[in-house]
């Protein structure tokens, strides 16, 4: 993405891409490498275009300069106009069946909560500290999903996944630092 785009990555943040990635695979270990029953594959390929296309979005924000109101309206507009009509029109559904305070608590949480209040903060995030710092913190929802199935689901963290967590959180947090700070602390000889 970055070279396409024509952006010099910084050595530490090349690292801390690395880090991060090895951190993901760590903590997803036992889903990627355990026998597959079906289509398991299709749901990673599909969460690897999210990410892939929340790394566009930050790229696209940065180039063109999106101011973050504008930025939520385009997420939320562009969500319902391509989603709903196939949702109506093709996909199975039991819409009808549903009870009104379940159609209002997904119209809330995917509506506001997901539409406006992720993209809205992901946009100001990008608008403020740049697309890469914001995208580096993207690289923690697995491990904050790891950790809250164990506290929320009391899921079981083997030591691959606890270690996952570790790698990818340093590797988050050294790609989130401002540039002049490793600098200045000149950490491993990188600049």
């Amino acid at each position: 993405m970055a070279f396409m785009s024509r952006f010099r990555i910084p050595r530490y943040t090349v690292l801390a891409l690395l880090l991060s990635t090895c951190g993901l695979l760590l903590i997803g270990f036992d889903s990627l490498f355990a026998t597959l029953r079906g289509g398991e594959w299709i749901g990673d390929l599909l969460f690897l275009a999210a990410a892939l296309t929340w790394a566009i979005f930050g790229l696209l924000l940065r180039r063109w300069q999106i101011r973050p109101q504008h930025g939520v309206l385009g997420v939320a507009s562009f969500s319902a106009l391509v989603y709903l009509p196939v949702y109506l029109l093709w996909l199975p559904g039991n819409l009808g069946q549903a009870s009104w305070g379940a159609i209002t608590l997904q119209a809330v949480y995917q509506g506001i909560v997901v539409a406006f209040l992720a993209a809205g903060l992901y946009s100001y995030a990008v608008q403020k500290i740049g697309a890469g710092e914001a995208s580096m913190m993207l690289a923690l929802v697995p491990a904050v999903s790891a950790i809250g199935g164990l506290l929320i689901l009391g899921e079981r963290l083997g030591p691959t996944t606890i270690i996952g967590i570790v790698v990818v959180s340093v590797g988050a947090m050294l790609g989130a630092l401002p540039p002049g700070v490793l600098a200045r602390i000149r950490w491993f000889g990188l600049r």
